[in-house]
């Protein structure tokens, strides 16, 4: 976005071993990085003097910047939501909400406290505008706060880092392939290798590659427990060049979550030319059915069944090339422009009031 408008981001954090706050900063063109690391604080009155500290060292983080902004991207509601309200009064500036969280899930939700509850509609009712980063997120937040100026906007993809690779589509050979922080409350990532397991039995050329850059012990364990190893992979902290190549050389993406706000990893599939098998979460509420293959969620005989079919309609070249087409109104540039509209209406918007 500096290419059209002068960007400044401040970014606080605490961390241990240190006796003061400093701070780092970073400058390109019409970028500005400002990094405030604090002390982490001990003792009987820690979070009271977290607070302090975190404060303390944001308005110095403020006072670090070159200009005065004239608009504030805030990304999402909760727990920052009351210091996007902070510095959007210290300034004198509105915001924008950025919203792309699990919290507004049904099941979050039924947890949520009064206070957590009340938090949330005051930043949402405050923002200037609400982006969603799915229409069915949109839908989810505005069950919490019908009476919201709010718009969606997806996250990019950067299609030069994903795209198919052509390749020798081998008969003998098939791979599925799921990426994740394996947060098992949403994911259910034990349903996918339970699935594939059975699968697993009936076509012993089939296997599964785990990409993952969350804490796969449990998985493992899980996985260990029930003598499920058998074609199956796990790969952790991969560079996201080896991520975009894992993708390149499987067949079929497989998604089994509770909930996803928007879910990048599908487009990232599309983009890659994978089939894809996936419950009805996040963008895939949006996507065509003809080129995706939506299956119940926790319904572990019915992904098995899926992905059974899908080994026996294997893609051809073209279809991997094609389904990239799809995956193009999600490119950098194409979101990036939606962007700088966003922002432009909502500066007009706040010049002519």
């Amino acid at each position: 976005m500096s290419q059209y408008f002068k960007i400044s981001v401040i970014f606080i954090k605490s961390r241990p071993n240190i006796v003061e706050t400093y701070f780092e900063e970073n400058k390109s063109d019409n970028f500005h990085e400002i990094i405030g690391y604090y002390p982490t604080p001990s003792g009987v009155f820690k979070r009271f003097k977290q607070i302090a500290l975190y404060k303390k060292t944001l308005d110095e983080a403020i006072k670090k910047l070159d200009s005065n902004p004239d608009l504030i991207h805030a990304h999402v509601s909760f727990p920052k939501g009351k210091e996007f309200e902070y510095v959007s009064k210290k300034l004198k500036v509105d915001y924008i909400i950025h919203e792309h969280s699990s919290d507004f899930s049904d099941f979050e939700q039924k947890r949520w406290t009064k206070l957590k509850r009340n938090l949330i509609v005051s930043t949402l009712r405050k923002a200037k505008l609400v982006v969603a980063v799915s229409p069915f997120l949109e839908k989810q937040i505005l069950k919490v706060e019908p009476h919201l100026v709010h718009t969606v906007l997806p996250l990019p993809v950067d299609l030069e880092l994903f795209f198919p690779e052509k390749r020798n589509l081998k008969k003998d050979h098939y791979t599925f392939i799921h990426v994740s922080g394996l947060d098992e409350k949403f994911k259910n990532v034990k349903g996918i290798v339970e699935a594939f397991s059975r699968v697993r039995k009936n076509y012993g050329h089939v296997e599964l590659k785990i990409v993952t850059d969350g804490d796969a012990e449990y998985l493992q364990k899980f996985i260990d427990e029930n003598q499920m190893n058998d074609g199956v992979e796990i790969l952790e902290n991969l560079s996201h060049a080896a991520v975009a190549q894992a993708y390149r050389e499987s067949d079929c993406f497989v998604l089994f979550s509770e909930f996803e706000t928007y879910s990048c990893v599908l487009i990232e599939a599309l983009s890659s030319g994978l089939q894809i098998i996936t419950t009805q979460v996040g963008i895939a509420h949006d996507l065509d059915d003809r080129i995706i293959q939506i299956v119940p969620r926790q319904d572990v005989h019915a992904l098995a069944t899926t992905m059974e079919n899908r080994i026996l309609t294997a893609p051809t070249e073209s279809n991997r090339r094609a389904l990239t087409d799809i995956a193009k109104r999600f490119a950098q540039n194409e979101v990036l422009g939606q962007l700088k509209n966003i922002y432009s209406n909502v500066l007009q918007r706040y010049d002519l009031e």
